[in-house]
């Protein structure tokens, strides 16, 4: 049998594990952490357990799975969890997203896919207070265009064209203001990864 070597047991390494596994592959996953998982990982708070209970739990990494996450979502339903049920089945469909600022009162906004670039603009104008984050009227046409870009593209240019370019660059990030760079690049998830199409994004949580 061929045994296949992955490197890293994050969502990623596990993943790929499974599905060689499922292939008929053998497979040895090297971690250099004590438990695998990465960013997606539970863990705990030590010295918070108390008459010989476990330590309470310090969450840490991913919580949520945007509809367009195909691949962990798909292999979440390849994991059973017991009583004819799957990971997956552990999923509930979130109706508020969650901005947390520090220092600030959070902001929190309805789940809600935007279908135009009118629809980002009021998400970021009407949603969330541009006075107070330091954003300009014209980090928000920016922004929005750019997303929209992306949006509408087809499959060829996202691959050819945008898969070539870090986030930070697509967005001009360079050229705007530090409250853009802080909030739209660097607070987004997949700020180190190239842009891609959004096409579905409403969002699943896992039930604590």
């Amino acid at each position: 049998m061929t045994t296949v070597i992955v490197i890293g047991g994050g969502v990623a390494g596990m993943s790929a594990a499974h599905e060689l596994v499922e292939r008929g592959y053998s497979v040895r996953v090297f971690e250099r952490q004590s438990l695998p998982g990465g960013k997606a990982r539970s863990v705990s708070v030590g010295g918070t357990g108390t008459d010989g209970r476990r330590d309470l739990p310090g969450e840490h990494g991913f919580r949520f799975f945007p509809r367009f996450y195909r691949h962990i979502i798909d292999t979440m339903e390849h994991t059973p969890v017991g009583g004819g049920r799957s990971a997956a089945d552990n999923l509930v469909e979130a109706s508020r997203d969650e901005i947390a600022l520090d220092g600030r009162t959070a902001i929190v906004m309805t789940a809600w896919f935007p279908r135009s670039i009118a629809d980002i603009q009021l998400m970021l104008s009407d949603r969330v207070s541009i006075k107070e984050l330091g954003l300009t009227a014209e980090d928000e046409d920016v922004f929005a265009a750019r997303v929209w870009q992306l949006m509408t593209s087809c499959r060829e240019r996202s691959l050819q064209e945008y898969e070539r370019l870090p986030w930070t660059t697509y967005l001009g990030a360079g050229q705007r203001s530090e409250a853009f760079r802080r909030f739209l690049v660097g607070g987004l998830p997949g700020r180190s990864s190239r842009p891609r199409p959004r096409r579905r994004a409403r969002m699943s949580g896992a039930r604590s």
